[in-house]
């Protein structure tokens, strides 16, 4: 993926303005002081495929896998990380927001992200959407508070 969300990124941003940068040219400019809705969502868009296009041909050219097409499965990742520790000498990995095989397979697996740390901003629902490790209290200086999750996720990283 090379650009996050790109529909909402060239409308929200550039067509009603509601999202960063806030151009538009409609709704007699409630929400944005500048921009044209006519044409800059499409030159966004235009360009937003462009950079696509130039990347996915890149990786096609440099770094996709040799395989004809590679799935998606709940139970893939384990899987691949045997496959990975049994072709390439078990190197050093870190998954991102995926599963994570268990420490008896014996994959030498250093890092795991998750999504996401912190409460942060959503695109179409603001700051209501409560997905972080950590409870931001945007009412109180920032404060942050564990979740529930902190305790599941450390258990977690000690298992792997």
């Amino acid at each position: 993926m090379t650009f996050n969300e790109p529909h909402t990124f060239a409308i929200q941003g550039y067509d009603v303005g509601l999202e960063a940068p806030g151009r538009c040219s409609i709704l007699l400019r409630l929400f944005c002081r500048a921009g044209n809705s006519a044409t800059e969502p499409y030159v966004v868009a235009h360009n937003v495929l462009l950079s696509h296009a130039t990347v996915s041909d890149i990786y096609r050219k440099k770094y996709k896998a040799s395989s004809i097409w590679l799935y998606i499965v709940p139970q893939g990742i384990r899987r691949l990380m045997n496959y990975i520790k049994q072709k390439y000498g078990n190197p050093v990995v870190i998954i991102t927001e995926n599963g994570n095989p268990s420490r008896q397979d014996g994959c030498n697996v250093q890092g795991y992200f998750a999504w996401s740390l912190l409460d942060n901003w959503e695109w179409a629902a603001g700051y209501t959407s409560r997905f972080g490790l950590y409870f931001i209290d945007y009412n109180d200086n920032l404060k942050r508070y564990p979740k529930n999750s902190v305790d599941w996720f450390k258990k977690l990283l000690k298992s792997a």
